[in-house]
């Protein structure tokens, strides 16, 4: 197993696994874990459905919790069963 190939195996395990602690995690990670783009994750936090810090500094990057992330895909997911 190539270094590369096990280092993403890693990720996506940790990206899959529940677990409900807050641990921050940036738009691009919510966005795989949402299965969407990253821009729609900027859209959800501009709409107020997603809670987000603002980090200070020139790119003015969003942390997120992940139990918020979460809690949101399993709102998602239910929406999209019972549709």
């Amino acid at each position: 197993m190539t270094k590369s190939s096990n280092y993403y195996t890693v990720i996506r395990m940790q990206t899959t696994k529940s677990s409900k602690t807050n641990i921050p995690m940036g738009v691009s990670e919510a966005a795989r874990l949402l299965r969407v783009n990253p821009v729609t994750v900027l859209r959800l936090i501009k709409a107020g459905e997603l809670a987000a810090e603002q980090m200070p500094g020139k790119t003015g990057a969003y942390l997120l919790q992940r139990s918020d992330v979460e809690d949101l895909a399993a709102k998602r997911a239910a929406k999209k069963a019972g549709a």
